[in-house]
């Protein structure tokens, strides 16, 4: 069935192109590929044919992996966002946590445009209804002229030239509803042959194509009768709404001659008051129906809200499981960190962007937000609750905010109320690390000096995680004792579990945290290079004379690691 606007049918195509879009990545993702990155420049993903790929390395083609360039360790331990996210790896279901919040937030945002179009909408037609007391007012008074006798099909008249174009609203009602039914006819393209062929199940799935095309065919012939009896009732009604036209000309003529015969009053021609009662009429007649769609706004107005409570509700009990999961999994964490690392999740703790949302209120600058950071157990929902009630209210809860913000906070209108509850504050992840050699001594991160903050954060990078983690110069502000004291006896204890690729100028960390595979690379003025001589295990002469080479304090160093390795150098 052809497409009735070619708006629609663009956009079906645009749909069909995105799917198909989709599963040519996913076959894409079977896929050899080369991933190049250099400084100051995003990286690129090369095709085996040598070609530019639209891929991601870490979004699409390896999702899970962790990548730390030189220095973004340290980075990191400045970044309260990243360092939660880095969290969210130990949760065992943090993906669908993350997708359920995402969903109901985008919902939450979907329906507060709603809400306000709908407010809107209650406006406009209260503004309406305001005038139909004044209106009917003034008709009293020109009924107690006696024109109400003179002049009774009037009413009549106006109430009919108000029903003649509802019919034909009727069918365009219809024609919208039958656009949007076929907007959501199966759409097959994911079922296509291309998108089966080589599928072990592409019989079954072809079957299940072809019931969906036979429901597709058999719903295209309902439309097609939907379509002719429309069309057969549009043709039909042409008769009545002509008869209607013509009568109203009729009508309008006659009542013109009765207003010739009105009397004057008040210095006003009769003719000059019959038209004034007409279009008085004529306006009652067109606000009286407003009073059934404010009924039917604020139908929708409280159905909206009850779906906004319900969504707040579930982001409370998604964001109360999110900061319950994120504390068990920091249990489990500061047991096997313990003498280490102690790490604590403090709810509701990374609340730049409430102050950040504060601040862009008029009148509220940085020094006038410094409370929201002091106030324990500020939640969104809490404030969004104290705003309602008013300035009272949140000079009540004794936050720490002035009167001035308070009143600039009550008096919010409701498009920034909902931006305020679309505001997704996660938790705080509080690090603090131990800097006794003998004993627990801990100090959190920002007490700590550069090379005790990136020690801290590796020694959560090192945690067992399923993913492959890659850094470049792990040992950048670390000192050669905690490598060989900390790191690379983490790494001899994780390395069965999880793969470890790192590019180092730091032989002990291969050599003491027992490599399976180290490459040496040499470089010149012109261009670096790893021959495949210089690739394997630690046993291979030229590897491991290459080691001792660089390894701090050379071969007498490498020799005295000799009986723990077990070879003879």
């Amino acid at each position: 069935m052809p497409y009735k606007d070619p708006e629609v049918g663009r956009a079906r195509d645009r749909e069909r192109f995105r799917k198909r879009t989709a599963e040519r990545r996913a076959a894409d993702l079977c896929r050899p590929y080369t991933v190049v990155r250099r400084f100051g420049e995003p990286p690129r993903v090369i095709g085996a044919d040598g070609n530019e790929s639209s891929l991601h390395p870490g979004r699409n083609l390896l999702p899970g992996v962790e990548v730390y360039g030189q220095n973004e360790i340290l980075e990191l331990a400045g970044s309260p966002d990243e360092l939660a996210r880095v969290l969210d790896r130990f949760l065992p279901d943090g993906a669908k946590q993350r997708s359920r919040l995402g969903s109901a937030f985008r919902q939450l945002k979907e329906n507060g445009e709603r809400l306000l179009k709908a407010r809107e909408r209650r406006d406009e037609i209260e503004t309406q209804i305001r005038q139909l007391p004044k209106l009917e007012e003034q008709v009293r008074q020109f009924k107690e002229l006696g024109l109400e006798g003179m002049l009774e099909q009037v009413p009549l008249l106006e109430k009919e030239k108000q029903l003649r174009p509802r019919m034909r609203s009727e069918l365009h009602r219809i024609r919208d509803g039958q656009q949007q039914f076929e907007e959501s006819l199966p759409d097959l393209v994911f079922l296509s042959d291309t998108a089966l062929d080589s599928l072990p199940h592409a019989d079954l799935l072809r079957r299940g194509r072809q019931i969906l095309e036979t429901l597709n065919e058999e719903l295209q012939n309902k439309l097609r009768e939907i379509d002719e009896a429309v069309g057969e009732a549009e043709r039909r009604l042409k008769g009545p709404l002509e008869g209607l036209k013509s009568e109203f000309r009729s009508s309008d003529e006659q009542l013109e001659k009765e207003f010739a015969k009105l009397p004057a009053m008040a210095g006003r021609a009769g003719r000059e008051i019959g038209h004034a009662y007409q279009a008085l009429l004529r306006d009652v007649e067109r606000l009286k129906p407003a009073q059934a769609r404010l009924r039917t706004v604020e139908a929708l107005l409280n159905e909206l809200e009850q779906t906004r409570r319900n969504l707040l509700g579930e982001i409370s009990d998604l964001r109360s499981a999110r900061t319950g999961a994120k504390q068990k999994a920091v249990k489990h964490m500061n047991k096997r960190l313990q003498g280490k690392l102690r790490i604590k999740v403090v709810p509701n703790g990374l609340r730049q962007p409430l102050r950040a949302f504060l601040q862009g209120l008029p009148g509220v600058g940085p020094r006038k937000t410094e409370w929201v950071g002091d106030v324990q157990g500020l939640t969104v929902m809490g404030l969004a609750t104290a705003i309602r009630e008013g300035k009272e209210a949140l000079l009540n809860m004794e936050w720490g905010m002035t009167a001035g913000v308070a009143e600039t906070l009550a008096g919010m209108p409701p498009a920034s109320c909902y931006a305020l509850e679309s505001i997704d504050i996660d938790d705080h992840v509080r690090i603090e690390l131990n800097v006794s050699h003998e004993g627990e001594r801990y100090r959190s991160l920002d007490q700590l000096s550069t090379g005790q903050k990136c020690t801290a954060i590796l020694h959560l990078l090192l945690l067992g995680n399923r993913d492959p983690l890659v850094v470049d110069q792990p040992e950048d502000n670390l000192d050669n004792a905690f490598i060989a004291g900390r790191i690379v006896q983490e790494l001899r204890e994780a390395k069965t579990e999880r793969q470890f690729l790192f590019a180092t100028h730091n032989a002990n960390i291969p050599v003491f945290g027992d490599a399976e595979w180290i490459g040496v690379c040499s470089a010149s003025d012109e261009h670096a290079e790893m021959p495949m001589e210089m690739q394997g295990s630690i046993d291979i002469p030229e590897i491991r004379d290459s080691v001792a080479n660089i390894l701090e304090g050379g071969k007498e160093a490498f020799m005295q690691r000799k009986e723990k390795y077990g070879f003879d150098y």
